[in-house]
Order: structure tokens, then sequence, then C-alpha cells
């Protein structure tokens, strides 16, 4: 093979991060040329510092927003099923957004219940799912109606227990003071 040598043909003059020489060391080589290594537990304070401790910060960032997120997401979609439950009984959208109208419903034990078993049934229709995916095709196909009957398993409950904790609600509002709730 018939080596060229350098001229001002060559790319001696470029910098060395677009692939220029450095003289006589030939291409660069270390730890210009490689991208970083980024391990899946490194965040962006251990990337930026290059320290252990960067990484305890980021692992507590993120089980921490984890939690936070579960949380939330529970408190928001047990208050948000409740809203547009009662928004659909009084046929009025302001009733979602009624403390006054929430409040009963979203304290109550019966809607609460209802609640947590439809949790279970989405819980369980995901298990069977997941199993029946196991079949190609006929797996996707009877899931999707798994799913469907799972929610509407899930509406009823919903349904059930906002009629309940509603006539709970009514029943408790009618008695008199000194009388006894049981």
């Amino acid at each position: 093979m018939h080596r060229r040598r350098r001229g001002a043909g060559d790319r001696d003059g470029l910098p060395v991060a677009l692939g220029g020489r450095r003289p006589g060391r030939g291409r660069v080589r270390g730890r210009l040329s490689r991208p970083p290594r980024i391990e899946p537990t490194s965040s962006i304070l251990a990337f930026a510092t290059e320290t252990r401790g960067g990484v305890a910060t980021g692992l507590a960032g993120m089980v921490v927003g984890t939690v936070l997120t579960g949380v939330l997401a529970l408190v928001f979609g047990y208050a948000a099923v409740a809203a547009i439950v009662t928004a659909v009984d009084e046929d009025r959208l302001g009733a979602a957004f009624d403390p006054a109208a929430l409040k009963p419903i979203v304290f109550s034990a019966d809607y609460a219940t209802a609640w947590a078993l439809s949790l279970a049934v989405f819980l369980g229709a995901g298990v069977l799912v997941g199993v029946l995916n196991g079949i190609p095709i006929l797996g996707a196909i009877i899931g999707a109606f798994v799913f469907f009957y799972a929610q509407v398993v899930a509406a009823r409950l919903w349904a059930g227990g906002y009629a309940d904790a509603r006539a709970g609600t009514a029943e408790a509002g009618r008695l008199d003071i000194g009388e006894s709730i049981a």
C-alpha cells in the first residue's frame, strides 16, 4: 500500500475534534474521541460533576419523584372519577368542580370501596391480558374485549359507589341532633 505524504491537501489544518491530526500522534484517541459512558443510574448532576454524590442525588430524586407521581396519580384518579360521576348525575359540568358536591362523595367509605374494587378489576384484567398476549394474534383481539368489559365493570362499580355515597349522605342529612346513627 502506498503511503501519501502529508501535504497541503491533507486535513492538517482542521481542529482535532473535526478529524484533524495531532502532530506526530495520528488521529486523536482517548477521552475526546469517545462518547461519554452514561450509566442507567446517572443523573445530570453526576454526569456534569463526574462524582458518586451526583449519582446518589439522582437516585434520591428518582425515588422521590416516582413515589410522588404514584401518590398524585392515585389521589387525582380517585377525585377525577368522583367528579365525572357527579357531573353526569347532576347533569351540569360545574358540579365536577363544586367542592360542596364532591366532598361527601370523596370522603365516603362506600365510594372508596367501589373505587378500590375497580382498581382490582383493572389489575386482574391486566394480568389476564398479559397472559393472553402469549397467543400471537388471538390474544390481542381477546385482550381488547377483556379490557372493554373491565371498563364496563369499573364504571358500574363507580356508579354504584357514588349512589351508595349519595344515599348515605341523604340519610345522614335527615338525622336530628342527638339522634343515634346506628
